[in-house]
């Protein structure tokens, strides 16, 4: 009789968790880094794209994504020296979209593009997860 409660009770939690997981919607976001500057192109395309990997309910693809991301990252210089960087990013969903810039240091690169995904969360994504 035991076994029996114990094997009920697993398929209720098995069928809980799967339903939960069905009810997250996933979402497709396709991430452009602009190679006008290529100075830092391939590097902010791998930040951006490894920091949305970690959101739970988002999948990078290569076209037709249901968000879209460009940015263009542009060198910042002083007498042919690079002393910085310029992040432009744009975010896009049918008909909402958002322009920004960041400035900031070549040694926060990494930093900056976090915080281009946590903006995309924080302002997109939140608004789709609450329809």
């Amino acid at each position: 009789m035991n076994r029996l409660i114990a094997f009920a009770a697993m398929v209720l939690i098995f069928f809980a968790v799967s339903t939960a997981d069905a009810a997250q919607q996933k979402v497709t976001v396709t991430v452009y880094v602009v190679p006008a500057y290529k100075d830092f192109a391939m590097e902010v395309d791998g930040y951006l794209k490894r920091e949305l990997r970690k959101l739970k309910d988002v999948t990078v693809v290569e076209k037709n994504g249901d968000f879209f991301i460009s940015v263009v990252a542009a060198p910042i210089k002083n007498n042919d020296q690079v002393i910085g960087v310029a992040l432009s990013y744009f975010f896009k969903r049918k008909e909402f979209s958002m322009h920004n810039l960041d400035v900031g240091q070549i040694e926060t690169l990494e930093n900056m593009c976090q915080r281009v995904v946590t903006i995309f969360n924080s302002t997109f994504l939140k608004r789709y997860r609450e329809k």
